[in-house]
């Protein structure tokens, strides 16, 4: 769950949001119904390796999925990775943030300044333990955060700074071991080339 790319909407119980949305829209072009999958990520990696999932988004960077996939081009949506922190904490030491993520290398450069990573299973728990101040730091996608905060500003304090440190581009990977793997490949693709896209997901101009 990637809130709010895809996130169970506590309401209605149902798995919801940007992803879904366009690739539902993309998919009935070709009378493809999309079936969701909403679990937590280390969850999804092991339904990847066994190939019990087609298809998901992710930038190709992530070590624990990458040679499960084939990515689609041209990239689905571009990802901006931040460092958020109290301005109080001049020097810091923990970080929240999900577990089995790499942030495209990040965790592995922020680890080998010697920070030390306190891993949730959720962007929502880890931001969360980094609000309640029980870590330092935490490192997660803006969107991630953007969208939390519109739910409860109230517990942003004033203090919080922003550093970014590096944009990804998240793609369609579609599962190498999945019996659908032909039929997604030749959807998306024709899909991506019948609208001469750059990105699946319109970018917001700068």
């Amino acid at each position: 769950m990637f809130p709010p790319s895809a996130y169970i909407d506590k309401g209605t119980g149902k798995c919801v949001g940007e992803n879904i949305d366009v690739t539902s829209k993309i998919l009935a072009h070709y009378n493809i119904k999309l079936e969701v999958v909403c679990t937590l990520p280390a969850r999804m990696y092991i339904l990847v390796k066994n190939s019990e999932v087609d298809f998901t988004i992710n930038p190709k960077s992530t070590k624990a999925l990458s040679p499960y996939f084939k990515f689609v081009e041209p990239p689905f949506k571009k990802l901006v990775i931040n460092l958020y922190r109290y301005d109080t904490n001049s020097e810091f030491k923990t970080i929240s943030a999900i577990l089995g993520f790499d942030y495209n290398g990040m965790r592995q450069k922020l680890v080998d300044q010697n920070y030390q990573f306190v891993d949730l299973p959720t962007a929502e728990s880890a931001l969360q333990l980094f609000l309640k101040r029980r870590s330092d730091a935490l490192v997660s996608y803006q969107s991630n955060v953007d969208h939390l905060k519109r739910q409860n500003a109230k517990m942003f304090s004033k203090e919080i700074t922003v550093t970014p440190l590096l944009e990804v581009n998240a793609y369609y990977g579609i599962t190498k071991g999945s019996a659908n793997f032909d039929l997604l490949w030749h959807v998306l693709n024709d899909y991506a080339e019948q609208h001469s896209l750059e990105y699946f997901v319109p970018q917001k101009a700068d």
